[in-house]
């Protein structure tokens, strides 16, 4: 991307910040570009900004999303997979930035990324009640076209999920 491309991004984030306007959604839709030319300016801008990177009620964590939209930009999908086998705060982010992608290789990474969730573990239970919610709202899932292998373990595990949850484990 050129200098003048992300000069224009920054200062239309920099103008909606002004307004108390800047949206999870306009930092997400910056994960089409892919440009990892993005990362520098970004991170800049959280700072100057003053955006937190973790929820500080009732602010939003901008700075957080910048910091997961920019590993994804550093580091693709697997950058996201291992963010997510941490299981830390950072994980509803980076699965997110996973389901915005909306493309075959992250929804076959986000089935992979199942297997390091154990369902025996009760600390793991909110992180599967947020993985299942996001595989139930992804729309897109449904336009592509998964191979045999990823369809078949994508099933296995929502059994497991299922079987787990009629035991009173997982709750809403």
């Amino acid at each position: 991307m050129d200098t003048r491309s992300i000069e224009k991004i920054i200062k239309r984030l920099e103008n909606l910040d002004r307004k108390n306007g800047v949206e999870v959604e306009d930092i997400l839709r910056l994960t089409k570009t892919g440009d990892a030319s993005l990362i520098a300016p970004l991170k800049a801008l959280a700072v100057k900004q003053g955006w937190k990177p973790l929820p500080a009620f009732p602010k939003v964590p901008l700075a957080g999303w910048v910091d997961a939209v920019c590993c994804y930009f550093a580091d693709g999908i697997p950058g996201l997979c291992a963010v997510l086998a941490n299981k830390d705060a950072f994980f509803s982010l980076a699965l997110s930035v996973m389901a915005t992608l909306a493309r075959q290789e992250s929804v076959e990474a986000l089935v992979d990324c199942l297997d390091n969730l154990d369902l025996s573990e009760e600390k793991d239970a909110p992180f599967l009640r947020e993985f299942i919610s996001t595989l139930a709202q992804a729309k897109f899932i449904k336009d592509l076209h998964l191979s045999p292998a990823t369809s078949a373990k994508a099933i296995a595990h929502l059994k497991e999920v299922i079987a787990y949850a009629e035991k009173g484990r997982i709750t809403p």
